[in-house]
């Protein structure tokens, strides 16, 4: 803005951040910010220049959606996965059981319980930036019913009767 020397007077949402030349700013909230540069010489004459909005800082969100309840032995079925992010996922972690150890990664595992109880599904997800979210969805496992039936004779002449029954084995 002329000769001379020049000062810098940054601005963040009209709040004077610095005043060097160059400036590095950690935004620790969410939300749209507006920034401002203000340059001055020693004769008096100055220019700002401010871009609305110029920096959105936003918290991703996740949801994804699975049926409440299954059978032991079946795969569980990811289904609409929502991240809504600024940036895209980098990687998705899955811990199908709660217990803290990561079973499965990506955005459409594939995993199946093998003991009936009550699970939690946790996902979380990193964005390339290093933003996180996670979510968790509570499922129930059904005990998977081995269904069999058996006949009194497996030959037969015609009109005579045969005696079906049922025999199953329940995983409870």
């Amino acid at each position: 803005t002329g000769p001379g020397p020049l000062d810098y007077s940054w601005t963040i949402n009209g709040q004077e951040i610095t005043s060097t030349t160059n400036m590095d700013y950690m935004f620790s909230e969410y939300g749209s910010f507006d920034v401002a540069l203000t340059v001055s010489n020693n004769q008096g004459c100055s220019e700002t220049l401010e871009v609305q909005d110029m920096i959105v800082v936003q918290a991703p969100t996740l949801a994804f959606s699975t049926p409440n309840t299954t059978c032991a032995g079946q795969n569980i079925d990811i289904t609409a996965i929502n991240l809504v992010s600024i940036d895209p996922a980098l990687q998705y972690y899955w811990d199908f059981d709660g217990n803290g150890t990561i079973d499965a990664f990506g955005p459409t595992p594939t995993f199946s319980y093998t003991n009936p109880g009550n699970y939690n599904i946790n996902v979380s997800v990193q964005t390339v930036h290093g933003c996180t979210a996670s979510y968790q969805k509570h499922i129930q496992v059904q005990a998977d019913t081995q269904t069999d039936f058996t006949a009194n004779t497996t030959f037969s002449c015609a009109g005579q009767s045969i005696q079906f029954c049922v025999t199953y084995r329940d995983w409870e």
